[in-house]
This record gives structure tokens, sequence and C-alpha cells, in this order.
């Protein structure tokens, strides 16, 4: 099951699981990519209802086409729409032409226009579903791809010196933010940001933790963000002393 993702490029959406495991879907269409039949907005309550794990522009990403189909039926239950007929559903899709989707959603299935959802029978539902998901490009083009892209392994260890942690860091950013399919992008990257590390090691060597006045109201005051800081600043004093 996936927990998190989010757009490389428009093309390209990724996907990471609970171990850390990195997936690219890439090809068909974006209702595929995003496993969003109805392109459900990413702010509607339902898609975080629905276990969504990101966005892609206005649309939620989910974990699964299960959970986007969930996800098109909880949306169309809201009030506004469950209540209202198919004209409603079709000013949400087509603003300046509503007529136009209603057509070619009854060329696709036969529903009444004046009937409102919330008297649709299950097969009627079923089948308003269907026709939505096709309208919204939910189809399979034959050229779909998701893909386990090659893990950089590795964790820091008690005892690895600051050029091990530097370059393990340097990794994991180009295992994140790098098109994989690009050898001397990550190459380039990883250098730059091994610098990056290099340079925010010194710095850390000489940071003093500020131990605010109690009786004093300003920035550092707040317990979480202290405890927060400690735990950093030890962690890397400890790397950057040996």
């Amino acid at each position: 099951m996936f927990i998190l993702a989010y757009p490389e490029d428009t093309e390209h959406i990724a996907y990471f699981d609970a171990s850390g495991n990195k997936y690219i879907a890439k090809g068909g269409t974006l209702a595929w990519r995003i496993n969003n039949p109805g392109l459900v907005q990413s702010h509607s309550h339902v898609a975080k209802q629905n276990a969504s794990i990101g966005a892609c522009g206005p649309y939620a990403i989910f974990p699964s086409p299960e959970n986007g189909h969930q996800s098109l039926s909880s949306w169309l239950r809201l009030k506004k729409y469950f209540n209202g007929t198919l004209r409603v559903v079709a000013q949400h899709y087509q603003p300046y032409d509503p007529e136009g989707f209603i057509l070619k959603l009854n060329a696709l299935a036969d529903l009444s226009l004046n009937k409102k959802l919330k008297s649709y029978s299950k097969y009627d539902w079923q089948l308003l579903l269907q026709s939505i998901a096709k309208l919204c490009h939910f189809e399979a083009l034959g050229n779909e791809d998701l893909s386990l892209l090659p893990r950089i392994n590795g964790k820091i260890e008690n005892g690895q010196d600051q050029e091990d942690v530097i370059q393990l860091l340097a990794y994991r950013d180009a295992e994140l933010h790098v098109n994989p399919f690009n050898p001397a992008a990550i190459e380039n990257y990883i250098k730059q940001r091994m610098n990056f590390y290099k340079e925010a090691f010194e710095i850390i060597k000489n940071v003093t933790v500020l131990d605010p006045d109690a009786f004093m109201r300003h920035g550092f005051d707040n317990k979480c963000y202290q405890t927060v800081l400690h735990s950093i600043v030890k962690k890397f004093q400890q790397q950057a002393d040996q």
C-alpha cells in the first residue's frame, strides 16, 4: 500500500510504500496515473476520507484505483449532488458547457436527466460511476507502466564517519528529487548535495543551543522546538567531531 505520492513532472507520478520503496507511474492518462477515476479534487474532505496521499495540481492522488472509485462515490453522495440531478454534476465537470457534458454522459449511459441521484438504483449508480470515469479518461491506453525503482540501501550507523553520512544523505536526496532515468543528472545532483552537506557540517560544529530565559517570550521558548533542536544538534555534533 502506498503512503505518499507526488508528481515529478506532468508525466511521472512518484509513489512510496511504507518500506521507503519508490515507484514511478508513467504513460496512460492523468486519471490513471493518480488513481483518481473521477478527478476528485485534493481539497475535498472526501479525498482525505478515502486515503488520499498527495496532490497533482488540483486533483487528489490515491494509493489505489479502489480508493479513487470510492472517493468518487463519496463525492457524489455529498448533499449538493446527491439531492440534485445530472445537471448539477455536469456543472461541476463542465461549467461552461454542462449540456455538452450531459450529451456525452447520455451517449454512455441511459440515465434520467430529471431523477435525483439519491433515487438511483444500484445498477444506475454503478453506471454513473463508470460513465464519469470514462469521461475523465480513466481507461487503459496500453502504455501504462508502474515500475519499482532501484533503491539505495543504507542507514546511518554509530561509528560512521562524516564523509559516509554526507554521501548517504546526498544519495537519498537524489533518490527523491532527480529523474531516475538520467544518470548524468543524478551524478551532478549528488556532487552538489555533498558540497551542501559538507558546508552544513562545518556550520553545525559551531552551533550553540540557546537556553531561553523562562521569563521572556520569544521565538525559542517553544518546548517542542527546543527538544527537536537539542536532538538535531547533538546528533550532528557527534558526527562532526568524528
